[in-house]
């Protein structure tokens, strides 16, 4: 898991990627945050819009527009998905950022 931020909120992901056709990709993560943040998450959540995520993906680090598919705020832990191409200026190579 690498450091990441989901709407703001600074956290831990894992996100796996797959492609859908040769220009769109399919994102599905699970995000870790800390227990000061489950409120936060919790408006973020019950909001039901879509929200940034900006993290490591296949070793390079991304902005995606993710959408909240399921949380647990008492374990921290949230499951987002996304579709699309990331914002290209955000793309570096960064096979270890965190």
């Amino acid at each position: 898991m690498y450091a990441a931020r989901l709407g703001g909120i600074s956290g831990v992901a894992d996100v796996r990627s797959r492609r859908r056709s040769p220009t769109i990709s399919e994102y599905r993560g699970l995000f870790a945050f800390r227990s000061e943040h489950e409120n936060d998450m919790l408006s973020l959540f019950e909001a039901r819009r879509p929200v940034e995520f900006e993290g490591v993906v296949d070793g390079e680090k991304l902005r995606l527009t993710v959408t909240l598919i399921s949380l647990d705020p008492v374990s921290g832990i949230a499951f987002f998905e996304g579709s699309g191409e990331s914002a290209d200026e955000f793309r570096q190579t960064s096979p270890h950022a965190g």
